[in-house]
């Protein structure tokens, strides 16, 4: 680059050294697109992700959860839709984080004096690839990622677009099963008041009383209907432990028609002390052959997701006291 000093000489110097004094106007925009997590137990109360990446919309809410029979506080954070189950902290701890405190590598357009259609159109943020919505917070919109990576993101209500990767950006193709706790449900042994296992040749029930002190007795009501029989705990609480190993292992494709066929092959219904509802995981038939080991599991009769039959053995296994 030639550069001239007022009355002085003609100087080359590189286009490095003049850097800055070579940006434009948009280089000076301030490249912060969120702000620091709000300093509070609860990062957010309400949360959306959406766009045509998923072609359904992610809803995720906090919740008051009572603490159970320890005292502790369950994780506050559930997915509403399209499924209802608790967020996998794991999974999606990077994702919240990465929410906040998000700045781009440079602002490429300014959506003012009439050109906002034609840069969103430019940009790909005419028809979002995917939404982020915090309530009472922010609303981003982002591209579709590019082969190297490149995406462009707007925030509501700013009148820029903004250029950043998609690796900072863990949100833009999560779907609800990346971020939902795949355990099916872990109800604490101490607030429970009884455990009951049926299955169309099976059928007992486990009542349990105390806590650190606990006793456990069993009904059975087949193969052969039996009065309470006591039963050992140290054994009952290694069951118990296989019991909540029940978890999701694959979601059932849309085109894969769900249908339940007679009992389920397995059922578990959990009661609690406080007697409020009961939690029931239900296990069917998939109806692909006997060479599937896949069986469809579902919580309180909900949206079902493949498991494997080798869980069924195992509480079957387990049930010889």
């Amino acid at each position: 680059v030639y550069t001239l000093l007022s009355g002085g000489a003609l100087h080359l110097v590189s286009k490095e050294a003049l850097a800055y004094f070579l940006k434009g106007p948009l280089d000076f925009v301030d490249t912060r697109i969120t702000g620091a997590a709000p300093e509070s137990e609860l990062l957010f109360t309400e949360l959306e992700l959406g766009g045509t990446a998923r072609g359904y919309t992610i809803k995720i809410s906090a919740q008051d959860r009572p603490s159970d029979a320890r005292g502790l506080k369950p994780n506050p954070y559930q997915i509403t839709s399209p499924v209802n189950a608790p967020l996998f902290m794991g999974s999606a701890n990077t994702v919240i984080q990465s929410m906040f405190s998000l700045r781009a590598s440079k602002v490429v357009s300014y959506l003012g004096g009439g050109n906002a259609a034609l840069a969103l159109e430019q940009y790909g943020l005419a028809e979002p690839y995917s939404t982020l919505t915090m309530q009472d917070a922010f609303t981003l919109y982002a591209s579709k990622p590019d082969d190297y990576g490149t995406v462009y993101v707007r925030r509501e209500g700013v009148d820029v677009i903004y250029e950043t990767s998609a690796q900072s950006l863990p949100w833009l193709e999560a779907s609800f099963f990346s971020l939902m706790d795949k355990f099916i449900i872990m109800p604490y042994i101490g607030d429970i008041y009884s455990v009951e296992i049926a299955s169309p040749s099976l059928h007992v029930i486990f009542y349990l009383e105390g806590e650190d002190d606990l006793s456990v007795s069993m009904e059975q009501l087949l193969p052969v209907q039996s009065a309470a029989l006591s039963v050992d705990t140290a054994k009952f609480r290694i069951f118990y432990q296989t019991l909540l190993l029940a978890q999701y292992n694959e979601e059932i494709p849309d085109d894969v028609s769900i249908e339940y066929e007679g009992r389920p092959l397995l059922e578990i219904i959990y009661r609690y002390k406080d007697g409020v509802g009961i939690d029931r995981v239900s296990f069917y038939p998939t109806g692909a052959g006997l060479t599937d080991r896949r069986v469809m599991a579902s919580l309180n009769r909900g949206r079902p997701f493949y498991t494997y039959s080798t869980y069924i053995d195992s509480v079957r296994s387990g049930l010889n006291f």
